[in-house]
């Protein structure tokens, strides 16, 4: 995030949660979504058919052990109604094991920039994917979050609709791993 800070007259952000004094148990993921943000169906046509008016959007996941939950996560942002995504995952030291999984699913993803780095924690990750990153907004993901498949669409259509807006935060529902 320093790295995001650093640039927030270039880049505005997407957070993936509210900031809250709260943390899920180890056991909850999170389901990210965010309300309307169209009037009409009308607006939400002529805004997504003008692909000069569509900002690229910046994924960015840090990846530590987490084989269990990231082809969710990554199906989840490959899924969006919102055509203009670069997906980054960043490595922070995974296990081989955790590693070669993560390799391996994305051989067949050449649309996904893969960087790997020595264990130096989730911020370090976040920030070398920052560093990597091409778009216009940056949306942060941690390796286990799912989003809805029209949650970039309607962030980016708030971001575009309002200059004066710098981030976009969205409710969030939390839900048992087994669910």
């Amino acid at each position: 995030l320093r790295h995001a800070a650093q640039h927030a007259e270039n880049h505005r952000l997407i957070f993936r949660r509210p900031l809250c004094p709260f943390r899920p148990s180890e056991n909850q993921r999170i389901k990210i979504k965010i309300t309307n943000s169209f009037k009409k169906d009308s607006e939400r046509n002529r805004f997504m058919n003008n692909r000069a008016a569509r900002p690229t959007v910046s994924v960015m996941i840090p990846y530590f052990n987490c084989k269990e939950y990231i082809a969710e996560t990554i199906e989840s942002v490959r899924q969006q109604s919102y055509p203009d995504i670069e997906i980054i995952i960043v490595d922070d030291g995974s296990a081989q094991e955790h590693a070669d999984y993560l390799k391996k699913f994305l051989a067949d993803k050449p649309d996904i920039h893969y960087a790997v780095q020595a264990n130096l924690g989730v911020a370090a990750a976040r920030n070398h994917a920052a560093r990597l990153a091409k778009g216009k907004y940056f949306l942060f993901l941690d390796s286990d979050d799912l989003i809805l498949p029209d949650y970039i669409e309607k962030c980016v259509a708030i971001l575009e609709a309002e200059p004066k807006c710098k981030l976009v935060y969205p409710k969030v529902e939390f839900f048992d791993a087994q669910n």
